[in-house]
């Protein structure tokens, strides 16, 4: 279990809290270049440090996956079409039906 101080009054709770908050972004597979201690100081380089390392990992990459599973979507609808088109039959009635591939 987790604990933290929702108030925190001294310099050492906000530590505290920050530690933990570190903790829960390297679980999450972020890995901020600044120390808790830079963050519970008030350092707005570090508060935006890892804002920043939010938004490279959840904002701007969701766009992209969002963007390749799009484009994945068009070249299956392509690929779909192209089939289809190569699998009529050739020939005329009464014939043997090729099908060209």
């Amino acid at each position: 279990m987790y604990f933290y101080d929702p108030s925190p009054a001294t310099a050492e709770s906000r530590l505290s809290n920050v530690a933990l908050a570190f903790e829960f972004l390297s679980s999450a597979s972020i890995r901020p270049r600044n120390r808790p201690s830079d963050v519970a100081r008030g350092d707005l380089k570090a508060v935006l440090r890892i804002l920043y390392c939010l938004f490279v990992k959840h904002g701007k990459g969701q766009q992209q996956q969002q963007q390749q599973q799009q484009q994945q979507q068009q070249r299956r609808r392509e690929n779909v079409e192209e089939d289809h088109q190569y699998s009529q039959p050739v020939g005329g009635e009464g014939e043997e039906h090729i099908y060209a591939n």
